[in-house]
């Protein structure tokens, strides 16, 4: 131990006692344990060798840290970092690597620091408040060595006093926000915990009707709204300019304060640019039967901090494909309406096609203010889709019927007019819709159509298509649309009146049995959408297997297991039943579960309660993507009478034969007296005159 010592001597006189000195000079705080042994020297006398004396102390060393070689004072604001040097000095003729120990919150750096021979060295101290305040912290320096004990003596430890100190965070400005009238951007500010508790913020805005805090889809507490921080984490909080006036005027200036007793008050200044209104992207698209009108509605918000009159004018646009537009504003067009304040106005447009052919237009709201220095109105683009529907054929059925865990393909034939009226130019004698579902080895006049010279080829990427259920809500239907059914197109051409002659191949590959309407739909983007209704059948198939149980006896319970299996690698959620008609003594367990990836053991009992019959029934577990039935027969255990004969046989013959059986009506006629148990006893008998 280099930095304990002492005399190598001590001589103690006889019968007296004497002190020895111990020197510690450490170079590092801690706890340390080493022994001190003193031993006699060797007498001249060899007789005296073997009684040696000697005796060990065992040394506890505590040693606490020295004073700190300065106090080293560092600011930050809240959520931003700042770094502090702090010089480290090797005044030995080695290097030393120093182990860095850091404490403090918010306090990070290297965990060791190596600082060359006659030498000193910068180490950087980073502090990043997660919290106002003053408090304190310490940087520690401690020599790194594999014998701690023989440390040399000009490489002690030092350390340093941090006195931590967090302000206020300055305001920060965000980018400006540019959008245009009645629109809105969204920019998104974020706010770090660094601390390991959660944060509750509370969330103001200066200017709410101008700039938002959106925190509907954030973590936040449901009594007082405040935004929750989770520890460590980072939340970017969305913020939304809606725009009141054009440029950049005070009312599009805001402060968003996010407060809170650990950070303090954490301020974004931001500012917005109202630009002219623009067209809307995105056209209100309005689908209806053909001869039938339907109406939707257009909502226009002021977005001025003044009231102001419009006129609405609905105008057809160049990309409209028919003489006169089909649409119609149920409002008295250049009629002016007056709109206060924030206020929304409702437009209701109504489209009433009467023939195929896509429809556009806009809507056009003019701002007709005095107060305006500029030219204002907003555009809303109008697209009508006619839809043409499918009668009912009775002579090519719409039914695609097929087998449960059977695979079937069809070809679905369309002959699409492009108006309900036939031209004189058509082969065919009508132009309603055409629809043919027959086999792909059947010859079909539509296939022989495609390839003759006289019909063009059309562009397929105007052409688009989807199978959807018949009913919305219907949602059997829709899983097996769309786990159980597989359309492509084939073909498609266009004949010399205009008409589209399409071909799509379809594949039904049912899982379980059911029965669902549905609706294919075909657009394109010049004539509109024709509608063909289709009903979807699969038939139960045969059973799986059949599962016989021989009962045990009369109300004892025998059962048959076996283990079923996913036909996916993750688990699917399961039913499992018997169909109505089946006896209650057969049951299954467990009844409705998930059904996973390496098998779930189904139990099937039987427990006769009478005698004299053999239940059965159909089992059936259904899962998400596919369904299994079984056949199940109880019988109960066969009964044969014993065909040994009894060895009393003989007597009970003997019997019979020594006793004669008696004539009991005979031995009546000839009773002279009635019995004891007559209400007469003992009298005569006489015989009845006529």
């Amino acid at each position: 131990m280099s930095w304990v010592s002492g005399p190598q001597q001590l001589t103690i006189a006889a019968g007296q006692s004497a002190r020895y000195e111990v020197i510690i000079s450490p170079p590092l705080h801690g706890s340390f344990y080493n022994a001190l042994v003193c031993t006699e020297a060797p007498p001249q006398d060899e007789a005296y060798q073997q009684r040696i004396y000697s005796v060990w102390y065992g040394l506890n060393i505590n040693v606490r840290p020295a004073s700190p070689e300065a106090n080293i004072e560092v600011v930050a604001t809240v959520m931003s970092s700042v770094s502090c040097p702090v010089t480290v000095c090797n005044t030995s003729d080695k290097a030393v690597c120093y182990n860095v120990t850091l404490d403090g919150d918010g306090v990070s750096g290297c965990d060791q620091l190596v600082v060359s021979a006659h030498s000193s060295e910068h180490y950087q101290i980073t502090f990043q408040p997660g919290r106002i305040g003053r408090g304190q912290g310490s940087v520690m320096f401690t020599p790194q060595s594999s014998d701690h004990w023989s440390l040399e003596g000009n490489t002690n430890e030092v350390w340093y006093r941090l006195i931590l100190t967090a302000t206020q965070c300055e305001p920060q400005y965000l980018p400006t926000m540019r959008a245009s009238l009645a629109r809105s951007v969204v920019q998104y500010i974020p706010i770090h915990n660094s601390l390991h508790q959660m944060l509750a913020l509370d969330v103001v805005s200066s200017n709410p009707a101008t700039y938002t805090p959106v925190l509907d889809d954030l973590n936040t507490e449901q009594d007082t709204g405040r935004l929750l921080v989770g520890p460590e984490k980072t939340v970017e909080v969305p913020v939304r300019f809606t725009p009141c006036e054009l440029g950049q005027p005070r009312d599009h200036q805001a402060t968003l304060t996010f407060s809170c007793p650990e950070l303090g008050k954490l301020v974004f200044c931001v500012e917005g640019d109202g630009l002219p209104p623009q067209e809307e992207e995105a056209p209100v698209v309005i689908t209806t039967k053909i001869n039938q009108s339907f109406t939707k509605t257009i909502l226009f918000a002021n977005p001025l901090n003044i009231a102001i009159d419009v006129s609405v004018y609905l105008r057809p646009t160049k990309h409209t494909q028919t003489e006169e537009t089909q649409f119609q504003t149920l409002l008295m067009e250049g009629k002016v309406i007056h709109v206060p304040v924030k206020a929304k106005l409702r437009i209701p447009v109504a489209f009433s096609p009467v023939d195929l052919g896509m429809d556009r237009a806009e809507v056009i709201v003019q701002a007709n203010s005095s107060h305006l220095e500029e030219d204002l109105h907003w555009k809303f683009p109008l697209q009508g889709i006619p839809i043409l529907v499918q009668t009912p054929d009775r002579q090519f059925s719409s039914l695609l019927s097929c087998v449960v865990r059977q695979r079937r393909q069809w070809h679905i034939e369309l002959y699409l007019p492009i108006s309900v009226h036939p031209q004189p130019e058509s082969r065919r004698s009508e132009s309603s819709l055409q629809i043919r579902v027959t086999s792909p080895q059947v010859p079909s006049a539509i296939r022989s159509s495609l390839t003759s010279a006289s019909t063009q080829p059309t562009d397929s990427s105007q052409i688009y298509f989807r199978l959807q259920p018949a009913h919305e809500e219907d949602d059997t239907a829709r899983r097996v649309l769309d786990q159980n059914t597989g359309l492509s197109l084939l073909d498609s051409g266009v004949e010399q009146d205009g008409s589209i002659l399409v071909l799509f191949d379809f594949v039904f590959a049912p899982n379980s049995k059911c029965r669902s309407a549905a609706l294919l739909e075909v657009m394109h983007n010049t004539y509109g959408m024709w509608h063909f209704p289709l009903t979807f059948e699969a038939k139960e198939a045969e059973v799986d297997d059949v599962i016989t149980i021989v009962s045990k006896g009369l109300r004892q319970a025998s059962s048959v297991s076996f283990l079923l299996k996913s036909t996916k690698s993750f688990s699917v959620p399961f039913k499992a039943y018997f169909e109505h008609g089946a006896s209650s003594e057969l049951s299954v367990l467990p009844s409705s579960g998930d059904l996973t990836a390496d098998g779930t053991l189904f139990v099937v009992t039987y427990q006769p309660q009478s005698y004299g019959r053999n239940p059965s029934g159909k089992l059936v577990i259904e899962a998400v993507d596919m369904q299994w039935t079984y056949g199940v027969q109880g019988q109960q255990p066969s009964y044969a009478t014993p065909q040994q004969e009894s060895k009393y046989t003989h007597t009970r013959h003997a019997l019979e034969m020594s006793h004669p059986k008696r004539g009991f009506l005979q031995e009546n006629f000839h009773i002279p007296s009635t019995g004891v148990s007559s209400p007469r006893k003992m009298a005569p008998l006489t015989t009845m005159s006529h």
